[in-house]
């Protein structure tokens, strides 16, 4: 019986202790609450209320003059010419300086037409200098292409020398057929078709004038030192052009 009585005495006695620890947290989280919205509503210390702050009033505005900065971008007009100077390389030749010049003509911002010619030459002296007979009786020859171009990536390239400005720049694809003519004996001349694919960047300097180079292969069907391949024929070119 005393045991049975001690054990209904000290359940009482915990749920008392668990009551009372409740209540008492309760009243202090009400408390503390109540001090965390005083201190968010209340003001200064002389009790006035804080005004809302507009985010408006925390933007900067920036007080930049810029310097006024041109763009110059290519012309419209539909015709354009571009003289260059460059290298050519005839398969199993050295590579020899060329000259030339292209004709352009616009038939949209990112298609065109390009016939170009070259003139450059093949210096034989390295086989000669071994022995063997010259294969030609004019190191000078010439050729001509007509390619389609098409414009891939228009951009903008940042020129610091010429005054930080932003110059339009055209990265451009192009593919087409020509000829290249080369004397090999008196009075006979190879006239050998060629097919040519290549890459290029124009970068216009003012509205009329842009700076072009252009790296291309053209392929032959018949080799100069092998009849039984087909010659690549790799040409470099730099030029200024010109609308007109």
């Amino acid at each position: 019986m005393i045991k049975k009585m001690n054990f209904r005495y000290l359940t009482y006695r915990l749920f008392k202790k668990m009551a009372i620890t409740f209540v008492y947290l309760v009243i202090m989280l009400h408390f503390a609450h109540g001090i965390q919205a005083a201190e968010v509503t209340s003001g200064d210390s002389r009790g006035k209320l804080q005004t809302p702050i507009s985010n408006k009033s925390f933007v900067i505005e920036p007080n930049i003059k810029r310097s006024p900065q041109e763009h110059p971008d290519f012309d419209t007009s539909f015709i354009y010419i571009t003289p260059f100077a460059g290298r050519y390389r005839m398969d199993g030749f050295g590579a020899e300086p060329q000259v030339g010049a292209k004709l352009g003509f616009n038939l949209h911002r990112r298609l065109f037409i390009e016939i170009g010619y070259g003139l450059s030459e093949i210096d034989e002296s390295p086989r000669t200098n071994l022995g063997y007979l010259p294969l030609l009786n004019n190191n000078e020859f010439d050729y001509y292409d007509l390619s389609l171009g098409y414009n891939v990536l228009i951009s903008k390239l940042q020129c610091k020398p010429c005054g930080n400005r932003a110059l339009n720049t055209d990265i451009y694809l192009l593919a087409g057929f020509g000829n290249i003519n080369i004397e090999t004996t008196p009075g006979n001349e190879i006239s050998d078709k060629n097919i040519n694919f290549g890459i290029g960047l124009r970068t216009a300097l003012i509205k009329h004038l842009f700076i072009n180079t252009s790296i291309k292969n053209q392929i032959m069907n018949e080799n100069l030192l092998d009849n039984t391949s087909s010659a690549q024929n790799l040409s470099y070119d730099l030029g200024l052009g010109l609308y007109f």
